[in-house]
């Protein structure tokens, strides 16, 4: 059976254990399911066991990161018969730990980075590598203990959206009120461009950004840059390939080749050979969104390609969010 992992990340004294015993305090998070709360540091708060929901909530403590590995895991996960996990993550551990660390059958369900907002600042400054790696693939960002009226929004909002362009962001004030962050995100390229380049640093967000609103693409002259990923057999044509990068999510453990399928426009002169899979182009096309083989039949982003040339490599050549 796959185990539903829950993540929180922050630094000492952040909140992250008051929020997960609001949540263990909630039946609309613990539904009656065994949960177990592997804690990963210990912080001024304390769990408070006699507010848990559900008696089928048990703690267990690993402090040094040479533990956080598959066998203790699954073997804690298994003693207590869990059906979903929270891990409370030591924030001075990186990420390569818990992606190492997690068992194979494990799956990431959601991540939350938990910050007090006048701290938050402090160690953005000091150690900026580990604050990143906290946001980059969070689901939301909670900054807590906040003033209403007495910060900077838009500070906190541009080093969340500068690691993480999807995140929910959410404050609570000190009168226990809350509210998120609806600050508008342009992406960071011209959208309103004759041709809409997208760059090499970029391609993540573009991919990203194409599934979530595909409304403001459609139509769109784009120009984008990848490897190709051509037909096998020269002698049958399909009429289609793909562009595409492999893209890191948050380690090199799950990197994936990202395609967006590629029609041949009426007029395009070029055709891709199957000696050139996994060469260098950059293409030019209408971007539309229809049915493809490559998409198993469902409806995905296909880009009408009018132009083909052949290009250095990006740079990064693997794409980041």
């Amino acid at each position: 059976m796959d185990i539903p992992v829950f993540i929180f990340y922050g630094f000492l004294d952040g909140g992250k254990t008051t929020f997960i015993q609001e949540l263990l305090e909630g039946d609309d998070f613990v539904e009656q399911k065994r949960t177990l709360v592997v804690i990963c540091e210990e912080g001024l708060e304390e769990y408070r066991r006699d507010r848990f929901i559900s008696e089928h909530t048990f703690l267990e403590f690993i402090e040094n990161k040479e533990d956080f590995n598959p066998r203790n895991l699954e073997w804690l996960q298994k003693k207590h018969r869990a059906e979903q996990v929270l891990v409370e993550y030591n924030g001075m551990w990186d990420k390569i730990t818990l992606a190492t660390g997690l068992p194979q059958t494990w799956f990431v369900a959601q991540e939350a980075a938990i910050f007090e907002l006048q701290s938050f600042l402090i160690y953005n400054k000091n150690m900026r590598q580990l604050v990143y790696e906290k946001l980059n693939t969070a689901d939301m960002v909670f900054f807590n203990r906040a003033a209403k009226g007495e910060f900077d929004m838009e500070e906190y909002h541009k080093i969340v959206r500068a690691a993480n362009s999807r995140a929910l962001i959410i404050y609570e004030y000190k009168d226990g009120t809350m509210e998120q962050d609806n600050i508008p995100d342009p992406p960071p390229y011209d959208l309103n461009a004759e041709t809409v380049k997208i760059p090499d640093e970029h391609f993540a967000y573009f991919l990203r950004d194409i599934m979530e609103s595909p409304e403001q693409y459609d139509g769109k002259k784009i120009e984008i840059k990848g490897r190709a990923l051509c037909r096998e057999h020269d002698d049958v044509d399909l009429g289609f390939f793909a562009i595409g990068r492999h893209v890191m999510t948050c380690c090199v453990e799950d990197i994936t080749f990202q395609p967006i399928v590629c029609e041949y426009a009426n007029g395009c002169l070029s055709r891709l050979k199957a000696d050139q899979h996994g060469d260098w182009f950059t293409v030019t096309g209408r971007m539309t969104f229809k049915e493809n083989p490559l998409y198993e039949g469902d409806m995905g982003p296909i880009l009408v390609v009018s132009h083909i040339k052949p290009s250095k490599e990006a740079n990064p050549e693997v794409a980041t969010f």
